[in-house]
């Protein structure tokens, strides 16, 4: 009895949850509002570990344990110190690319074998085989994706519509590589094996990218030649449905959307990197759009929507 009454009274209430949310994105409002681009250079860091102290301090006001905290600060940095050594080793990477004269070649040798017409799905293709090798986006925007930017510049192809390109194939292999921190992270957070989350996944995936193929395809004809997934598992369980549908939407609308987004750390970096502002090559990253209405239209007809079989008997 004392133990339940003391874990109703640790309970935090919806309003409490929402507080360091509302802090922080106040913070980083600001921060954008005052220091502009320079806001990555240190405020939002700053912004971030208020957000935190605004947490901590409502969980010891709940009586909330200081090692219970301390154990999920750890447990939090443990699951993002993979995308935390992709950042470390993407910079050394690209660098040694440069410097070695990798890119330069591949955009000499590009121009070479590569026509406008063909280009775009070209570049498709290439930065879904990367990424997929790789697991990671960040590194085929930083590696192939500068290459490929700096072929389509010297074709004539739209620097915006070429960036597109490069995101859209990341993000494929970003999503199915089981190499990759998102795709074995959405399974871990549903409670659902890698291998049944790569296969639920690619029954909405390959249908968005056949369509983005097709639309790559299509531009290029036109083109001249110089031219969080732990709020929503509960209510799925409520539903009966079976961990690979939380697991499936969670990479068809978080991961490839987070490009998308230019304050998000993965749109900020993908335009540093491509030097392609994030709003101007979110109209063509196709994929990255496509992916969270396809799942929707799964859902909405009930297609490939899987039970738990509890639920099924």
């Amino acid at each position: 009895m004392i133990e339940g009454k003391q874990l109703r009274n640790n309970a935090i209430t919806l309003f409490e949850s929402l507080v360091p949310i509302i802090v922080l994105i106040g913070m980083l409002s600001l921060n954008v509002y005052l220091y502009g681009d320079e806001s990555l250079g240190g405020a939002n860091q700053f912004a971030l570990i208020v957000g935190g102290v605004v947490a901590a301090v409502i969980g010891m006001r709940r009586k909330i344990s200081y090692d219970k905290i301390l154990k999920k600060i750890t447990s939090n940095i443990e699951s993002t110190s993979g995308a935390i050594l992709i950042l470390l080793f993407v910079g050394a990477l690209s660098g040694t690319w440069l410097v070695s004269g990798i890119i330069p070649s591949m955009i000499y040798y590009g121009t070479k074998l590569l026509n406008p017409t063909l280009f775009l799905p070209a570049t498709l293709l290439i930065s879904s085989v990367t990424s997929l090798a790789t697991g990671s986006s960040w590194t085929t925007s930083a590696t192939v994706g500068v290459a490929l930017i700096g072929i389509g510049d010297t074709l004539g192809v739209d620097i915006a519509m070429t960036a597109g390109a490069v995101i859209s194939g990341a993000y494929f292999g970003d999503k199915l590589s089981p190499l990759s921190e998102t795709t074995n992270l959405a399974p871990a957070i549903a409670g659902t094996t890698l291998y049944d989350h790569i296969k639920y996944l690619t029954f909405t995936t390959m249908p968005t990218y056949l369509m983005t193929l097709s639309i790559f395809f299509i531009l290029g004809l036109f083109i001249s030649t110089p031219q969080e997934g732990k709020m929503f598992k509960n209510a799925f369980d409520k539903k009966g449905l079976a961990p690979e549908n939380l697991s499936r939407t969670l990479e068809d609308s978080g991961t490839v959307t987070s490009a998308l987004i230019p304050w998000n750390t993965c749109g900020a970096y993908h335009s540093s990197v491509l030097g392609v502002p994030t709003l101007t090559y979110l109209p063509f990253a196709f994929f990255n759009i496509i992916s969270p209405i396809m799942t929707l239209i799964y859902a909405y007809f009930k297609i490939k929507i899987k039970y738990q079989k509890s639920a099924k008997g």
